[in-house]
C-alpha cells in the first residue's frame, strides 16, 4: 500500500512538474506539426502550428515552417508573407532556409531573375550548400535563354539586374571548383524546400 501511495506521489510530482515547465505544450505541438508536415498531412501540420504561433519563443520558427506548409499547398502569398515575418526576426539559423525557399518558389512561379536573386542571398549565409549553387546556375540559364521571364522582371533586368560578364566568370569559376559535384543535367529540377525542424 505504501509503495501505491509513492507511485501516485511520484506521478503527480512529475506532471506538476512538466506543467509548471511549460514542456508539454509549445515544444509537443511544434514536434506533432513537424511530423504531419514530414507525412504530407498539411491540414494537421496547420492546426498544430497554429496551437503554438502566438508564443513568442517560437513565433519566427513557427511562421518559417507554417510558410513551408503553405508553400506545399501551393499558397504562395500565404507562404511568402509568413517568411518575411520570420526574417524580421533575423534569426541566423533561418536565413538560409528562407532565402532559399523563396527562391524555389520564384523559380516555380517563371520569376527567375527573383529566383536568381534568392539564391545568391541565401549562398550569402551559405557559400557551401551544394544545391543553392545548382538552383542558382538553373536560374542564371532560364535569365540567360529569356524564357518565361515576366515583363516586370524583364524590365528590372534591362534596368541593371542582367547578370554581367563577371557573373558568368563566377558562375564557370564555382563549377570548375566543384569538380564532381557539379554536374548540368538534361531536365534541370529544383532541389527540395529546405526545412527547419
Amino acid at each position: 500500500m505504501a509503495r501505491l501511495v509513492l507511485r501516485i506521489a511520484a506521478v503527480i510530482a512529475v506532471g506538476m512538474l512538466m506543467s509548471a515547465c511549460g514542456f508539454q505544450v509549445p515544444q509537443l505541438s511544434v514536434v506533432q506539426a513537424n511530423y504531419a508536415y514530414g507525412r504530407g498531412q498539411y491540414q494537421d501540420a496547420v492546426v498544430r502550428y497554429f496551437e503554438v504561433i502566438d508564443h513568442e519563443d517560437y513565433r519566427a520558427h513557427v511562421a518559417y515552417n507554417l510558410g513551408n506548409v503553405y508553400h506545399a499547398l501551393g499558397e504562395s502569398e500565404a507562404a511568402l508573407e509568413l517568411w518575411e515575418e520570420a526574417e524580421r526576426a533575423e534569426l541566423d539559423e533561418l536565413a538560409f532556409g528562407i532565402r532559399y525557399n523563396r527562391g524555389l518558389l520564384y523559380y516555380e512561379q517563371g520569376r527567375y531573375q527573383s529566383a536568381y536573386d534568392e539564391f545568391r542571398r541565401a549562398l550569402q549565409v551559405d557559400s557551401t550548400n551544394v544545391a543553392a549553387k545548382r538552383n542558382l546556375e538553373l536560374a542564371f540559364q532560364r535569365i540567360q535563354a529569356g524564357s518565361g521571364v515576366d515583363q516586370v522582371e524583364r524590365a528590372e533586368r534591362d534596368a541593371d539586374h542582367e547578370p554581367s560578364a563577371e557573373t558568368s566568370r563566377i558562375l564557370e569559376y564555382i563549377r570548375r571548383r566543384e569538380d564532381g559535384r557539379w554536374f548540368a543535367t538534361e531536365t534541370p529540377e529544383l532541389e527540395d524546400v529546405e526545412l527547419y525542424w
